[in-house]
């Protein structure tokens, strides 16, 4: 795995034990929707868009909004 990739990793895998441990539904993450290589990193990793937005004035989208559900299950 490369460093890339063991960052991302990290990124996701502490805010998901955390996020497990206070029992909360899902864990998001907004990367910049330009950042298309964190959109397929973060979607390796469980993520799935859930909310695209756009800010008024312009024609593409500018918000992006990507959603894992936590199980509360230890084991997952």
């Amino acid at each position: 795995m490369g460093r890339a990739k063991n960052v991302c990793h990290a990124l996701v895998y502490h805010p998901e034990r955390r996020a497990r441990a206070l029992g909360l539904p899902a864990l998001e993450a907004a990367p910049r929707v330009e950042l298309i290589e964190n959109h397929r990193e973060l979607s390796k990793l469980g993520l799935v868009i859930a909310v695209t937005g756009i800010h008024v004035g312009s024609d593409q989208s500018t918000e992006l909004v990507l959603c894992k559900p936590i199980s509360l299950s230890a084991g997952n």
